[in-house]
């Protein structure tokens, strides 16, 4: 599998917006399809009871309308998450310049979630107090807003396990202990098998690499340095173990 996937847009003829497929189903260890939308003009998307899908306002506005219901749409902004599950046709209308992240499950039997859940960025920052920080955990150069937990029911994996999501800045690594090599970096690790991170609010020079097995503190063999912006996912893989 890519441990890079960069976005190649298409629009199809007649479409309001073009798109950006990232992970699908049918291939990728995690069973779900993600994609990137973003709309050129004034356009809808109509989300079908076939799956659960789980959707970020990465820009502009938006506008979700619940075709079971009759109340005022719900109005929606960058920052805004939400959980739309099988038992609910929807439509999303918005306006030239919004970009959107959907990860879509093929069959209900992967949506847990049986209820709709929106929850915004700006909320979960207010959730905040001095020593409780909730969803919003800050350390000097890592910012995760956690949007949805592996208790929320959402989606699960192929394998059945819960999706989670978070929206997670990196700064600089300027100050942070240095590897082998010399260089400052920051260095994670996934107590799960597969990751998929969606790149869409970089700035300035990133890049990233993925360890070989077997894994250990002193000799560590790396894979490349690839370069992330943007317009990249970069992902762990493990399905082989």
């Amino acid at each position: 599998m890519q441990k890079i996937i960069r976005n190649k847009w298409l629009r199809e003829p007649g479409a309001s917006f073009e798109r950006a497929q990232i992970l699908k189903h049918d291939i990728h260890p995690e069973g779900l399809n993600v994609d990137r939308i973003r709309f050129l003009e004034p356009g809808c998307i109509k989300h079908s009871s076939n799956g659960g899908n789980l959707i970020s306002i990465l820009k502009g506005t938006a506008k979700l309308i619940l075709e079971k219901q009759h109340s005022k749409p719900f109005e929606l902004e960058k920052g805004v998450h939400l959980y739309i599950p099988p038992s609910e046709e929807s439509l999303l209308e918005a306006v030239p310049g919004t970009e959107i992240l959907r990860v879509a499950s093929p069959s209900p039997s992967q949506a847990r979630g049986k209820k709709l859940l929106i929850r915004n960025e700006a909320f979960l920052s207010a959730c905040a107090s001095g020593s409780q920080s909730y969803r919003w955990v800050l350390t000097p150069q890592y910012l995760s807003r956690r949007i949805f937990l592996y208790h929320d029911q959402i989606l699960i994996s192929k394998s059945g396990h819960p999706v989670s999501w978070f929206r997670t800045s990196m700064f600089d690594v300027v100050g942070l202990p240095k590897n082998e090599d010399g260089d400052s970096v920051f260095k994670m690790s996934y107590n799960s098998r597969t990751e998929f991170n969606v790149c869409y609010d970089v700035k300035g020079k990133a890049k990233v690499r993925m360890a070989k097995h077997p894994y250990k503190d002193r000799g560590q063999l790396w894979h490349p340095w690839e370069k992330i912006d943007k317009e990249t996912t970069y992902k762990l893989d493990e399905v082989a173990g």
